[in-house]
């Protein structure tokens, strides 16, 4: 993708780490060893957790098991349910974000559990600015706030711009690019940027990538496949890697549920 490397120019970096791990999912190479270690977690799993967002600061709602998030939101007067349950090769958590929409505002309560006893808090509110549903593209604007439960020092509050764009005249493809900062307790304070990318196959089948990075030199990338279940609820399978000083891969299994509220 020689393209990206001109694109990347300018950038904040953030962005370039972003562009690092979209580059390893779409290179032949990178993805065949992408697709190796299947195992999980850095998204929102800190040290095995103790806050996701210190490890990977990007908002914890990110449809069931992305990181980037779309610039849509739960239908108004309707609630949803996203869960999913992550592993490592050092561990394995889980995740459940009930949110509903009020008053056009979409408010999240995300609750993580690792297991040996971490646990994580998530509480967020999201508000669409243009309807990625009804415009060629989208654009929305969330904020929350993140605390490490055992650990009352690990806390963080975020700001992101989710834009969302629709291409073809079906809108089968959408690219979702995010923007944002975190800026925890204990310092220091941290930019993210991601871009993600849905491809319908067929009706029931969705074919999920995006890459995420921050200015820490903290990059990685995932790539899935979502099934349809129902009118509006779906079945997430993603495994992912992160290119830390560390490497990690990990699997993820999500669900996103419609509820009445």
């Amino acid at each position: 993708m020689h393209g990206a490397n001109v694109a990347q120019r300018g950038l904040p970096p953030a962005c370039h780490a972003a562009f690092s791990g979209l580059k390893m999912v779409f290179n032949a190479n990178g993805a065949g060893a992408f697709l190796e270690k299947p195992m999980k977690v850095l998204r929102h799993s800190p040290g095995l957790l103790a806050v996701f967002a210190l490890w990977h600061p990007v908002p914890a709602r990110a449809a069931a098991s992305m990181v980037v998030d779309d610039a849509g939101v739960t239908p108004r007067g309707q609630c949803q349910l996203e869960a999913w349950w992550l592993a490592t090769p050092g561990g394995a958590s889980a995740t459940a974000v009930p949110a509903c929409n009020l008053w056009g505002t979409e408010f999240a309560l995300g609750m993580t559990d690792v297991r040996h006893g971490s646990a994580a808090l998530d509480i967020g509110a999201k508000r669409m600015l243009r309807d990625p549903e009804q415009h060629a593209w989208g654009l929305a604007v969330s904020v929350g706030l993140q605390r490490a439960w055992q650990e009352p020092q690990q806390r963080a509050s975020y700001i992101a711009v989710p834009l969302t764009w629709s291409l073809g005249t079906a809108a089968n493809t959408r690219i979702h690019v995010n923007f944002g900062a975190l800026v925890t307790h204990a310092g220091p304070d941290t930019t993210t940027a991601g871009v993600g990318l849905e491809h319908v196959l067929t009706p029931a089948w969705t074919v999920l990538a995006e890459a995420s990075g921050d200015d820490r030199d903290g990059h990685g990338a995932q790539l899935g496949l979502r099934r349809l279940v129902g009118k509006a609820s779906s079945i997430d399978l993603v495994v992912g890697r992160d290119h830390a000083t560390a490497p990690r891969g990990w699997i993820t299994v999500g669900i996103n549920i419609a509820m009445a509220p």
